[in-house]
């Protein structure tokens, strides 16, 4: 960076780069899913970490039950769907060589030790509740076990509970003098993992509280950078500076439309059915009889029926009034005393705008789109329905960042050390070559597949017949080989090959077809 300021020299730069960054100004990556610690040696410090990670387990456990939500884990399920395929004769995820220059045989142990690998995860056989799991808690924490000896590499893979595992940067001060003031400066950082088993609570639905491990809270791990692999949504909180799931944002409007809901079951219960009015006459009884007189009829005849929103279920109190049953009410001289009438019925239960209002609502904050409602047109595909909505195009992209960045986080890391285990690869290659340039594919469904690869390929066909015309004319055969087939040099030297061992027609079929 230095001499790279808006043109001066290095000499010059050099100067201002000590007079205004002398030292360490920042200790966190934003992006590394770590929270920043001034040093937790001391008792109270600790008690104090209880209570912040303690919160972040129960923020796992609201995750967890949103996700139990039927509109959330329809959501959910679109999405882990999207970024993995559950076909038994498909692998989820293969490697991508075409950006390095390396031997097939070089290739094909890259490729044993990386099935070796998403077999310790089990990912091809569970692959989805994986994804499902990191996706709703917004973190995975996987402890990597080696074999007896190096070259054994990975023999088997711990997935840890998220809410007792979290990642720290420990921040080591020394103070110094700068300017004649003595300050305090960033002497060192350590990336580390704690982990205790009591921040993970329990959920306990008959007292709708938490119930805390019978565990000491003193007994907390410290664990190297390098004896877990760490996995997060890349979203923190910008206030507390905790990771947060992409779940994080649908809190709001799940919340409302829970409410919406039953709300809604509520309004069907007291307003969908006509109600009966009684019109009690007291006569001339003093205040004190007809009030009594008013709480008699009232007893007889009131139903109460309570609503509980976690179960949806409807308990009834009090006198059920049969529809066979006669009332009896006494009448004096000149017509006068109690009746009865009823109360028409609500004429707009039907009418659930708000409620879609909601869903809708709900499903942007996920980034899904809201067409993928059950009640919204079907999402197509295939060639006749080429087109796509702008709100597909961008649920692709997003699941695009979350594809890439789990196997940058979960199978980068393991596969280097599998490779580096086994010898396959240096640490030198490993930094040099393959930590950026080797990528990873992930397979959709075969339908799916073979309809953008079918609809490609006949897109180019199309487009070589309408410029056939003008081939040796304004372009050339190599024009149409590598603008419009889109064929890699490699490609158009084996088709050309194949084409001149073809036997060649005795005459030349109409249309000008071979």
């Amino acid at each position: 960076m230095v001499g790279s300021w808006f043109g001066l020299s290095s000499k010059k730069a050099k100067e201002i780069e000590k007079k205004t960054a002398p030292v360490s100004l920042r200790a966190n990556d934003p992006l590394d899913g770590a929270l920043v610690l001034n040093g937790f040696h001391h008792e109270p410090t600790n008690m104090a970490l209880d209570g912040t990670f303690q919160n972040t387990a129960a923020l796992l456990n609201e995750y967890r039950d949103m996700a139990i939500d039927p509109d959330v884990d329809m959501a959910v399920d679109d999405i882990v769907n999207a970024i993995i395929t559950c076909e038994e004769d498909k692998k989820p995820v293969e490697l991508d060589f075409s950006n390095l220059e390396i031997s097939d045989k070089l290739q094909d142990k890259i490729r044993k030790e990386f099935d070796t690998v998403l077999g310790v995860l089990d990912f091809n056989e569970s692959g989805y509740e994986r994804i499902k799991q990191w996706y709703i808690d917004g973190r995975q924490f996987i402890q990597p076990i080696l074999g007896s000896r190096k070259a054994d590499g990975l023999i088997k893979a711990v997935f840890m509970d998220s809410r007792t595992v979290q990642k720290v940067k420990l921040v080591y001060k020394k103070p110094v003098v700068e300017a004649n003031k003595r300050v305090e400066v960033i002497d060192r950082v350590e990336n580390k993992f704690l982990f205790n088993p009591y921040w993970a609570p329990e959920y306990n639905t008959l007292s709708n509280s938490l119930s805390f491990p019978a565990i000491t809270r003193l007994e907390t791990q410290v664990l190297d950078e390098d004896s877990l692999i760490y996995a997060h949504s890349g979203l923190k909180d910008p206030l507390t500076g905790v990771v947060v799931s992409d779940l994080e944002k649908a809190k709001k409007p799940l919340n409302n439309l829970k409410m919406m809901r039953d709300a809604q079951v509520i309004y069907r219960i007291t307003r969908s059915v006509e109600k009966r009015v009684f019109k009690v006459d007291v006569g001339t009884l003093p205040p004190k009889q007809a009030e009594e007189q008013m709480k008699k009829v009232i007893r007889e005849h009131k139903t109460k029926l309570a609503y509980d929103p976690k179960t949806g279920k409807i308990n009834g109190k009090g006198h059920q009034q049969s529809v066979l049953e006669d009332f009896w009410f006494p009448v004096r001289d000149g017509g006068r005393g109690s009746d009865v009438t009823t109360l028409q019925g609500a004429q707009n239960l039907s009418e659930i705008d708000d409620i879609v209002y909601f869903q809708k609502l709900m499903y942007r904050s996920l980034n899904v789109p809201e067409g993928r409602l059950e009640n919204q047109q079907p999402t197509l595909f295939g060639s006749r329905n080429t087109e796509i909505t702008r709100d597909e195009w961008k649920f692709n992209k997003f699941i695009m960042r979350k594809r890439n960045r789990y196997s940058q986080q979960v199978f980068m890391p393991l596969l280097r050390l599998q490779l580096l285990c086994k010898g396959v690869v240096t640490e030198d290659e490993w930094s040099e070559s393959y930590e950026n340039l080797l990528k990873f594919k992930w397979n959709s469904d075969s339908y799916i597949e073979e309809q953008q690869e079918t609809d490609a390929l006949m897109n180019k066909f199309g487009n070589m017949g309408s410029m056939a015309e003008y081939v040796g004319t304004y372009i050339s055969k190599q024009f149409i080989y590598e603008n419009v087939l889109r064929m890699t040099p490699e490609e158009i030297k084996r088709e050309q090959e194949r084409i001149a061992k073809e036997p060649k027609p005795e005459t030349e079929p109409e249309g000008g077809f071979q």
